[in-house]
C-alpha cells in the first residue's frame, strides 16, 4: 500500500528511478503534499494514469497540478462513458435505486485531510441512525429474490447487515 511505499522511500530509490508508469486508483485523493503525493513523487521519470469515480474532492482541493489551479499532481483530466451510456452499450445492467427515508445525517461528519469522511464518524452516524436496521427490510419490500447490492460505512457494519440478511 502507499503507507509501505512512502515508508520505503529511501530504499526503493534506485527503483523507483527505474519505473516508467504508474497507476492509481482513487486518485481524488492525490495531492501534492499528502502521502500519495508523496509516493507519486517517487517516480519522477515516470507517466502516471490517475482513475476515479470522483474527481472533486469533499473538501474543495481540486486535484489538478498548481498550475490549472489544483493542489493535486495531474496535468490532463478525460472523462471516460456515462453510465447511461454503458448501460445502451451492454456494458452495465439497467439499475433502479431505492433511498428509504433515514435519519442518517452526514452534514453533521467532518471532511478529513483525505477530502472523505471519517470512517470512525460514518461508523458512528450509521450505529446513531435507523439505517442499518432498514437494510433488509427495504430489500425485501424493493427486490425480494433480486440480486441486490448494499453499500456499508465498513466493515464491520457490512458484517453487521450481512448477518441481518442472513439471519431473515
Amino acid at each position: 500500500g502507499v503507507d509501505t511505499l512512502v515508508s520505503r522511500a529511501d530504499d526503493l530509490k534506485a527503483w523507483a528511478l527505474q519505473v516508467k508508469r504508474w497507476t492509481i486508483d482513487e486518485a481524488h485523493h492525490v495531492l501534492d503534499g499528502n502521502k500519495w503525493g508523496k509516493a507519486v513523487r517517487m517516480f519522477p521519470n515516470a507517466y502516471g494514469l490517475g482513475v476515479t469515480a470522483t474527481p472533486q474532492r469533499a473538501d474543495g482541493n481540486g486535484i489538478g497540478t498548481p498550475d490549472l489551479g489544483g493542489s493535486g499532481v495531474f496535468g490532463h483530466m478525460v472523462l471516460g462513458p456515462s453510465t447511461r451510456q454503458l448501460i445502451d452499450q451492454g456494458a452495465l445492467s439497467e439499475y433502479e435505486i431505492a433511498q428509504p427515508e433515514s435519519d442518517f445525517n452526514v452534514a453533521a461528519l467532518k471532511i478529513t485531510d483525505s477530502g472523505d469522511f471519517s470512517p470512525k464518524q460514518l461508523r458512528e452516524a450509521s450505529h446513531e441512525s435507523h439505517i442499518v436496521g432498514d437494510v433488509v427490510e427495504q430489500y425485501i419490500k424493493f427486490a425480494f429474490g433480486k440480486p441486490g447490492i448494499t453499500f456499508a460505512t465498513d466493515v464491520d457494519t457490512a458484517g453487521e447487515i450481512a448477518n441481518r440478511f442472513n439471519s431473515y
